[in-house]
């Protein structure tokens, strides 16, 4: 499911506005999952399990596209060092990668600990 990095999902709702375009669904009440209404009768009301697992990746995906965008920044401000006219320090080297290997060396985004640039 396609996410939009503007906000962070945190309901339902944002699910059920990614799977379809236009008016389809609505609330009666509360905005909760027994008060769901689907007004398309060409669509099924989805299960609230498969929307709350939705829910979960499409949070998953936005949090890891936070810390890619903070590590890809990390990156950008030590890029003038990794020139092809200049030899890296070890130590810069050594972060360098570690930030590249974030996304690998994390099970998820939430555990992430960026490292400590080292001294140019």
């Amino acid at each position: 499911m396609k996410f939009s990095p503007a906000y962070r999902p945190n309901h339902i709702q944002d699910v059920l506005c990614q799977m379809h375009r236009g008016q389809w669904f609505g609330f009666e009440g509360e905005q909760v999952y027994t008060n769901l209404v689907i007004h398309d009768d060409t669509k099924e009301k989805p299960t609230k399990a498969f929307l709350e697992s939705e829910l979960t990746k499409m949070q998953d995906e936005y949090d890891w596209y936070t810390v890619r965008a903070k590590r890809d920044v990390l990156l950008k401000e030590t890029d003038y060092l990794a020139l092809s006219d200049t030899t890296l320090p070890e130590p810069m080297r050594v972060y360098r990668q570690e930030l590249r290997d974030i996304p690998q060396d994390f099970a998820t985004p939430d555990i992430v600990i960026f490292p400590n640039k080292p001294d140019e």
